[in-house]
C-alpha cells in the first residue's frame, strides 16, 4: 500500500516492514518510534520550513492508524484462545464463585482432548486436589484438565487444538469419575463456559 502527499512524496509502510524483516528483525520487534522516526527524517528533506510542520503532521495522522494495525497484527503478544469442549459429555458441574472450572461427568479412560495449541507446562501428580494434572500454555492462556487416570504427554510437548493430552479419571479430591476443566487468561481464572460452547476471539496486551 502506497500513500501519497499533495507535494508528491509517496510513502510505502509495507515495504518499510519488509525491509525490517529482510535486515533480520521480526515484525513483533517494531515499534511506531522506529518507524515514525524513519517517517520524520524522510519528510523533513523532502518538505519545506514553512510547511513542513503541518504536512508533517497530516501525514503521520493518516499513517498511525495503519501502523498501529500492523503492530496488533503481528505482535507476538496474542495468543489464541481455547475453543470447544475438551471431552465429549454433559455438565456436572457449571462454573460459580466457589467452583471457577467445568466438571464434565465421564468414565474412565475416556480421551481429554486440548482446547488450543500450545506447550505441556505440567503432566503428573498434583496434590492440591486436582490429582492427575496436565497444563497447556500458550503464552497468554493456560488450561487444566484434572482428575485423570493416566496422562500420554511429558511436559515441554507440544501439543495441537483437539489433540488427546490424557484419559478421564477419578483421581484427586473427586466425588466420581469427571473432568475437571479450567482455562486461566495471564494465570487469572475466567469463565470457560462462553470459551467451551462459543468461539471467543479477543486481544490481551
Amino acid at each position: 500500500m502506497t500513500l501519497s502527499m499533495s507535494q508528491g512524496i509517496k510513502i510505502d509502510p509495507t515495504s518499510m516492514m519488509g525491509n525490517y524483516q529482510n535486515n533480520g528483525i521480526q515484525n513483533s520487534e517494531v515499534d511506531f518510534n522506529s518507524i515514525l522516526n524513519m517517517l520524520l527524517s524522510s519528510s523533513m528533506n523532502s518538505f519545506g520550513s514553512n510547511d513542513g510542520s503541518s504536512n508533517l503532521q497530516q501525514m503521520l495522522l493518516t499513517l498511525a492508524p495503519l501502523l498501529q494495525n500492523m503492530n496488533l497484527n503481528t505482535s507476538n503478544n496474542y495468543s489464541e484462545p481455547p475453543s470447544g469442549m475438551p471431552v465429549q459429555a454433559s455438565l456436572t458441574q457449571n462454573y460459580h464463585s466457589a467452583h471457577q472450572a467445568l466438571d464434565f461427568g465421564v468414565e474412565v479412560g475416556t480421551n481429554v482432548k486440548s482446547t488450543m495449541s500450545g506447550v505441556v507446562k505440567y503432566a503428573g501428580w498434583n496434590s492440591e486436589g486436582y490429582g492427575n494434572l496436565v497444563i497447556v500454555d500458550n503464552g497468554t492462556y493456560k488450561t487444566y484438565y484434572g482428575h485423570l487416570d493416566s496422562i500420554p504427554v511429558s511436559v515441554g510437548d507440544r501439543v495441537s487444538n483437539g489433540q488427546v493430552i490424557g484419559l478421564s479419571g477419578n483421581t484427586g479430591n473427586s466425588t466420581g469419575p469427571h473432568l475437571h476443566y479450567e482455562i486461566r487468561a495471564n494465570d487469572e481464572l475466567i469463565n470457560p463456559t462462553n470459551y467451551t460452547y462459543g468461539k471467543i476471539s479477543e486481544y490481551f496486551t
